[in-house]
């Protein structure tokens, strides 16, 4: 059986050649450059919610590290860089915020919280991104009429 991510695998493209690398998602959502390494935030949409993935790149077009959110019902907002080495993102549908951090000296970590972020050959590796969840107020569709 495959997983349902496996539909939506791509394979990296850099300096507009073709990697060994693939990258899970069927869109790429933002990409941004820190300290020399990339950083890019992709997003699959399937029935019943949204999954995001959140790369590090290295120049050659390697992954150095992947950080997953949990699933949600709404796509990514766009984001905001918030310092040279964080990026924030909040979904449609939550007023919940992310924030990705970047370190580039990396650091050890098995922390319950680092590990369920990860999955495959990046759960026990070296950890170069942080993700740190704020928790929102509580969400509602905006009015459409406005009441005067």
């Amino acid at each position: 059986m495959r997983h349902r991510q496996q539909n939506y695998w791509r394979r990296l493209v850099v300096h507009e050649v073709p990697t060994s690398t693939l990258i899970c998602g069927e869109s790429l959502m933002a990409q941004y450059t820190c300290a020399g390494l990339g950083v890019l935030l992709t997003d699959y949409d399937y029935y019943d919610g949204t999954q995001h993935w959140c790369y590090l790149i290295t120049p050659a077009g390697s992954v150095s590290d992947l950080v997953s959110p949990p699933d949600t019902f709404g796509a990514l907002q766009t984001p905001t860089v918030e310092s040279a080495e964080q990026i924030s993102f909040g979904c449609y549908g939550t007023n919940d915020r992310w924030t990705l951090t970047v370190n580039t000296a990396g650091f050890w970590s098995f922390h319950p919280a680092h590990i369920t972020c990860r999955w495959n050959r990046f759960m026990f590796a070296k950890r170069y991104l942080t993700l740190a969840w704020t928790k929102g107020s509580a969400w509602s569709f905006p009015n459409e009429h406005p009441s005067h």
